[in-house]
């Protein structure tokens, strides 16, 4: 039985809308924005494309077998991402969920990857919601989905099962939910559901609980996350990275009163019982490079966040698996 790592990574690429409609194979590197702009006759605009070309350079210079990502414009902009930057070496797998701005979650897969896949979507199991207001729905549902990607071997052996999710943001437009926690509590719950029910039928594999938080899953003041805390023994694969100190777990940087404040939003939890499958070397949060390949420092000012590729960095988790 062959032995090998199983590369992951999480990133919220910050609405990677990516419409080429009037492409005619110019080159991208020294194309102007406007002219990147005028390819798209979508209605949201592309993504910067030099935040494009970005994204690009981490996933070249990371190399992950399984791209898991937030944030993705539709099924069209994942497609065009990998055939136009990512020279078509991975397989796309998305559902579009229930998201109001568009922006859905789905996975990239590289092809030579000695396992089959199977998506399979939630965004259509009611949450746990009632807000009490007139003309409320008869049920709620998630705000984007929790997509399920589960991995089965030559034998259709299932080998591994990833959960990705990008929970309530603290958007309130309605005025109903302060910074969206109701809605968020109920989402972490279904999400806390579905992994018991997977990890039930599959009690030999890891299933993994992975996506954007829009919260601190350690930190007990944030009650979102009780549900997970409480019937779950999942815990933050960064527990098992050799990088430890405080901001080695940041995953993104909000400025307020100008002021820096850092959060970890992003996770991938795992089950205790596969820590030993981790390698903790290669788990880490990746904090980007330059042009020229040099580390970045974090960002001092929100006009040094804007020129990154994304207002998120990558979570990386390495696997030792066998086929």
């Amino acid at each position: 039985m062959a032995n090998y790592n199983l590369r992951i990574m999480l990133w919220n690429v910050e609405n990677l809308f990516l419409y080429l409609d009037n492409y005619k194979n110019e080159n991208f590197e020294s194309m102007t924005e406007d002219h990147w702009q005028s390819l798209s006759t979508a209605s949201p605009p592309n993504k910067p494309l030099k935040k494009v070309l970005g994204l690009k350079r981490c996933i070249e210079d990371i190399q992950p077998d399984i791209i898991m990502l937030n944030e993705v414009g539709g099924l069209e902009s994942l497609e065009n991402f990998n055939l136009y930057f990512l020279n078509s070496q991975y397989l796309v797998k998305l559902i579009e969920g229930n998201s109001d701005r568009g922006i859905d979650v789905g996975y990239l897969v590289k092809k030579e990857l000695p396992l089959n896949t199977k998506i399979h979507s939630n965004k259509l199991e009611p949450i746990d919601l009632r807000f009490g207001h007139a003309n409320e729905p008869q049920s709620y549902f998630m705000s984007r989905d929790i997509s399920e990607l589960h991995f089965t071997n030559g034998t259709n052996s299932t080998q591994l099962v990833l959960l990705l999710t990008h929970l309530k943001s603290k958007l309130d437009p309605e005025n109903i939910d302060k910074e969206g926690v109701v809605r968020r509590t109920a989402e972490a719950k279904l999400l806390t559901n579905i992994y018991l029910k997977r990890q039930q039928e599959h009690p030999n594999i890891p299933v993994l609980v992975c996506g954007d938080f829009n919260g601190i899953l350690s930190d007990p003041g944030h009650s979102e996350f009780q549900s997970l805390r409480d019937k779950t023994d999942l815990v933050d694969s960064m527990n098992y990275s050799e990088k430890d100190a405080p901001l080695d777990r940041v995953t993104q940087i909000q400025f307020r009163f100008q002021k820096r404040f850092h959060y970890q939003f992003d996770y991938i939890l795992i089950h205790p019982r596969f820590s030993e499958k981790i390698q903790s070397k290669e788990t880490y949060i990746y904090y980007l490079k330059d042009d020229q390949g040099q580390n970045l420092r974090l960002p001092n000012t929100l006009e040094e966040r804007f020129r990154l590729p994304s207002d998120h960095y990558p979570v990386l988790l390495t696997l030792n698996c066998d086929s």
